[in-house]
């Protein structure tokens, strides 16, 4: 790893946590592996996002592994409403695991050779965080029987 990769993936970190800071956000730092830890309160279903600074990919990764699985019975339902969500998304995308049923959205963003400005981290955080918000609760209702498939389409 070369020492300039290096100091750009701690300008990029710095950035983001000056972000958070600047803006009153409350979240845990992991300085060893350039990632925090934040939660955000959304209209219905609390929700978890790690932000990675990842050095070896020059990217910004954005993770929240939602509150949600899909029992065996609901799999396919919850193969069929996240690729539907993903296929409305502009950037970003729900990773579905049909063995175990659970869902997480990523969200990625290049920085190489470059420094993220604050408003990228507006954007990007803005972003994940709406898109989860919007489909959390969507996610559950079809999980749980309460929303069908069909449902579910009408309402994209």
């Amino acid at each position: 790893m070369s020492d300039m990769k290096n100091l750009n993936e701690q300008s990029v970190y710095d950035n983001l946590c000056s972000y958070m800071d600047e803006n009153g956000l409350t979240y845990k730092k992991n300085d060893e592996n350039t990632e925090i830890l934040f939660g955000m309160n959304g209209d219905d279903i609390p929700m978890t996002f790690t932000v990675k600074v990842d050095e070896d990919k020059e990217i910004i990764k954005v993770c929240s592994l939602l509150p949600v699985v899909f029992m065996e019975d609901k799999r396919v339902d919850g193969a069929l409403v996240t690729c539907c969500a993903n296929y409305k998304l502009s950037k970003g995308g729900f990773q579905y695991d049909l063995n175990d049923g659970t869902v997480m959205f990523l969200m990625t963003n290049a920085y190489m050779g470059s420094l993220l400005s604050k408003s990228i981290f507006e954007y990007i955080i803005g972003f994940a965080v709406s898109v989860v918000d919007n489909y959390n609760d969507k996610f559950f209702l079809v999980a749980k029987g309460k929303m069908s498939v069909e449902e579910f389409l009408k309402s994209e």
